[in-house]
């Protein structure tokens, strides 16, 4: 009897704790974020903005959904069907090639903490913008890892500003070329008012 009551109270105490943890916040940035930064939160905790070193997205932005970066060119690598949830995880149906080239709308922005040595991720669950009554199968999705998403090129955004992380990076390209010899002075110059001008 004396081990059921522990029992009890230690699930309702750690319950309690879990219950605390944030479901969701305003702006993220997923650069600097620390473990204890996800701590306050909930595992897949919703994000209105999210801050990243490939571009900044927030609900309703529109993405392009590219080609799939998997040899056999049929289904996508990183996009899935339906909605993202951790039942659907463990069975996914690959969203296929056929809608290649199709513009998404973000539904909802979340972030997988990290666990066990393994890095967070963000997921995204998205709609078809066209919504011309594909059926289920087409009309929703999801992206269950972002960042391997637009480095593979299956997804690509259509907002053309840079965050801070992409202004700096391409700032630090430029330099480089500059010292390589490879742009002139000018071109320099005119590079980087450009990326000033297209910073948001």
């Amino acid at each position: 009897m004396k081990r059921l009551v522990i029992y009890f109270f230690s699930f309702f105490v750690s319950h309690t704790v879990q219950s605390q943890n944030l479901k969701s916040v305003d702006e993220f940035d997923f650069v600097i974020a620390t473990k204890k930064d996800y701590d306050s939160y909930q595992n897949l905790f919703e994000v209105r903005s999210l801050i990243t070193d490939f571009g900044t997205f927030q609900k309703g932005e529109e993405l392009l959904i590219k080609y799939p970066s998997n040899n056999n060119l049929r289904r996508f690598s990183w996009i899935a069907a339906n909605k993202y949830s951790l039942i659907n995880a463990m069975a996914m149906i690959m969203y296929p090639s056929s809608n290649s080239n199709t513009i998404i709308v973000i539904d909802n922005l979340r972030i997988f903490k990290p666990e066990k040595g393994k890095p967070a991720s963000i997921i995204i669950d998205f709609r078809n913008k066209r919504d011309l009554n594909f059926g289920e199968y087409n009309k929703f999705g999801n992206i269950f890892n972002l960042e391997r998403a637009f480095k593979t090129g299956e997804i690509i955004s259509l907002n053309k500003k840079l965050n801070k992380y992409q202004a700096i990076t391409k700032l630090k390209e430029t330099k480089k070329f500059l010292e390589l010899d490879m742009i002139s002075r000018e071109e320099f110059d005119s590079i980087n008012e450009l990326i000033y001008k297209n910073r948001k």
